[in-house]
């Protein structure tokens, strides 16, 4: 046999295509009822499914309620969407057969009432119908207390009942609708509560929380009312706030929608506002501490009345305010604090801690001027020491510190805290309070906003202390099933020697595979899951470095894994935070591996053509290659005969089959063998005169082709220039 004529490539992109039949469309249309507190009923519909079109009329359509026979009278409904109206009513007594689809059942609804409301043909939805949106159909009111036994039809209900033993009605939910794929009834069940509950509102008042309170100060006292109910209440809210008798409030005034008089020591305020199921309306007192008031506790309470209220324990509430302090001088000091900046802070290390007290009132602050702060757990400081005019003692982790002052309105002093850090990875928090025996304006304002160090604690340093760095990569190409080397170095960039063992540490990404064990310049490696635990004797003198190889097997495609590691050594070190290896990423995705390759023919070994196949990274295209084993260009490389033949299931297609070089051209053909009742065959034949298409072979070169699904076996052609049988081979997926 003569290899001048090689068989050529093709492309087989594929497509599986998944055909089944659509289910059937169940009836997409439900209903609800809902009551209020009022009586008012309300029935809704929703769909699971919308309209085809931007309008929708419904057709013939019935609700149907069941209520405890004698609950009310037959209702005068309220239409929202067409023209509702209750056109048949059979009270239980009258009740003397019932059948449920079509079978007859025992007769147990002589207690029931069936009030069946319906709407003729031209109800118009503008629109059309959306997928869950609920459409209120229609409304009526009931009085008299709430029955929790009323509620609508539903599927299991009898459908037919015979009247007095002689005719019969029809009572059930439908409705139909254009635009929803059917003209049959598209009623399927009801949605929410079936029977609704007796919905009822339930209103509670707060009040406070108090603010400071000052002799002659005008402070706002919150008052709210909530409906903790599940439904809203009348349109008339009324709230009656008692303060206490040395309190004052202004004789009239409003506050978000609320209305307020004062009589006395009685604050009435309304509001026309419906308080809707778990919505709350709140408003603020306007009140001025008197004279009398001051050193004592005071009570405000505060009261909801108001009808349709369901529940009357919950209607009052109270809370005790903070004692009364005495009136503020006109013009009175204020203290303002700041720490920091902090500095970074090291183990034993002494660090100051700068400390600030201002005064932004309008009068001097007397002396002594104090300034107070609980140091954290991690830092101390100093039994006793001064800075800048400032003297301070500590208890414990308590600093007291004091300046003589006065510190006059507008100016500041300030001082440092020098602190030890004693416990490393902890990240401390500074904050305090000044004080003057001078009442203030604002003491709300005393503690200085806390502040932390830029980092946590580090450790005290270490003199002359080894130091480990590492470093992984570069990552060659990768690809699956294809051993790949990882570099891996450990460099010593302290001032002393690393002792023995030295250690190194790396989760491989799920991506590759390592031996379970191995041995490399040196190092003796495990492996346990994806990690891989590494040792060499060590030492590693200061200055030096060690280096091995981790040999990986890449085993998923289209994946760009990366690598890291952590050194180790039993010496402590002088700084541990730079011992991980910068995380280092391969150059690309992993690439598909060859599935399968064949062997040279064996007939014509010495020229023979080497098949494969790779799946591709995106997991459904296969590339299809082959590998001359001598090399050819120009008229040599034209190709005579070719058939290449795919097995694959037989409900698997391909699609869009590419040639990849120019001038050529596969012809697939597919048959199904009666023999592989679940396998095709899919055979692509080539054949050309001499004047083909040329293009040079390279020896052990791949040329690709895409080929989808599963493939059995490649032949090779008769060459133009050379008689034979050609050679065969078989590769599977």
């Amino acid at each position: 046999m003569n290899a001048k004529h090689i068989l050529h490539y093709l492309i087989i992109p594929w497509v599986l295509v998944l055909a089944g039949f659509l289910p059937t469309i169940a009836q997409p249309i439900s209903y609800k009822i809902e009551r209020d507190a009022a009586g008012t009923y309300r029935v809704y519909m929703r769909s699971t499914t919308s309209s085809t079109t931007s309008t929708v009329f419904l057709g013939t359509s019935q609700v149907t309620i069941v209520a405890p026979t004698g609950t009310f009278t037959t209702p005068t409904v309220a239409s929202n969407i067409g023209l509702w109206s209750a056109n048949s009513r059979i009270n239980g007594p009258t009740i003397t057969g019932a059948q449920i689809n079509g079978a007859s059942v025992a007769n147990t609804y002589t207690g029931l009432d069936f009030i069946s409301i319906g709407v003729g043909p031209g109800a118009v939805l503008a629109g059309g119908i959306v997928a869950g949106r609920e459409y209120l159909l229609f409304s009526f009111a009931t009085s008299g207390a709430c029955n929790p036994a009323v509620r609508l039809w539903q599927p299991g209900d009898p459908d037919i009942l015979q009247v007095n033993g002689s005719s019969t009605s029809t009572v059930i939910n439908q409705v139909s609708a254009n635009g929803m794929g059917s003209s049959a009834s598209l009623y399927a069940n009801n949605y929410g509560t079936n029977p609704p509950p007796c919905a009822v509102s339930d209103l509670t008042p707060g009040v406070g929380p108090v603010p400071a309170l000052s002799v002659g100060q005008t402070v706002n006292l919150p008052v709210s009312l909530s409906n903790i109910g599940n439904a809203s209440s009348n349109a008339s809210l009324t709230m009656v706030t008692t303060l206490p008798a040395t309190f004052t409030a202004p004789a009239t005034f409003s506050n978000n929608g609320w209305t307020c008089a004062t009589t006395g020591n009685l604050v009435n305020c309304t509001n026309p506002l419906v308080l809707t199921a778990g919505s709350v309306s709140a408003y603020t007192i306007p009140m001025t501490a008197l004279p009398t008031s001051f050193s004592l506790t005071h009570v405000f309470t505060t009261m909801v009345s108001t009808t349709l209220d369901g529940n009357s324990t919950n209607n009052v509430a109270s809370i005790s305010g903070p004692l009364v302090s005495p009136a503020v001088p006109i013009g009175a000091p204020d203290l303002v604090s700041a720490m920091g900046p902090v500095p970074s802070l090291t183990v034993g290390v002494p660090a100051n801690i700068p400390v600030s007290v201002s005064n932004v009132g309008t009068a001097s602050a007397a002396g002594p001027v104090t300034f107070v702060t609980v140091l954290p757990a991690s830092v101390t400081a100093a039994s006793f020491f001064v800075s800048n005019g400032w003297a301070c003692a500590v208890t414990s982790q308590t600093v007291s510190c004091q300046t003589a002052g006065p510190l006059t309105a507008g100016s500041s002093t300030a001082f440092v805290m020098p602190v030890t850090p004693v416990t490393a990875g902890m990240t401390p928090s500074f904050t305090g309070t000044p004080s003057t025996p001078t009442p203030e304006s604002n003491t709300a304002n005393n503690t200085s906003t806390p502040v932390a160090p830029p980092s946590a604690i580090a450790p005290a340093a270490v003199a002359g202390a080894p130091d480990l760095v590492s470093a992984m990569g570069p990552i060659p190409a990768l690809t699956v099933g294809v051993s790949a080397n990882i570099p891996v170095s450990v460099s010593n960039v302290g001032t002393t020697p690393a002792a023995g063992p030295i250690g190194f540490v790396t989760t491989l990404p799920a991506s590759v595979t390592a031996p379970a064990f191995f041995t490399n310049n040196g190092w003796a490696c495990s492996t346990s899951g994806q990690v891989v635990n590494c040792q060499t004797t060590g030492p590693l003198a200061a200055g030096s470095n060690t280096g091995f190889v981790v040999p990986v097997t890449p085993v998923t495609a289209g994946v760009t894994p990366s690598f890291t590691g952590t050194p180790t050594t039993p010496t402590p070190e002088s700084n541990t935070a730079n011992n991980g290896a910068p995380s280092v990423i391969a150059p690309g995705p992993i690439a598909g591996s060859p599935i399968s390759s064949g062997t040279a023919c064996v007939p014509c070994s010495a020229t023979g053509v080497k098949y494969g196949i790779k799946l591709g990274i995106d997991g459904v295209t296969y590339t299809v290659y082959m590998i001359s084993s001598a090399t050819h260009a120009g008229n040599l490389s034209r190709i005579s005969t070719a058939q290449a033949t795919i097995k694959l299931p037989r409900t698997m297609g391909i699609a869009n089959v590419t040639n990849l070089q120019p001038g050529t051209f596969w012809n697939p053909q597919r048959v199904s063998p009666s023999e592989t009742p679940t396998l095709d065959y899919i055979s692509f034949g080539y054949s050309q005169t001499p004047i083909g298409a040329a293009f040079p072979i390279t020896a052990g070169t791949e040329i690709a082709r895409s080929v989808p699904g599963s493939l059995d076996q490649h032949r090779s052609g008769q060459p133009d220039d050379h008689s034979g049988s050609g050679c065969a081979q078989r590769l599977a997926v």
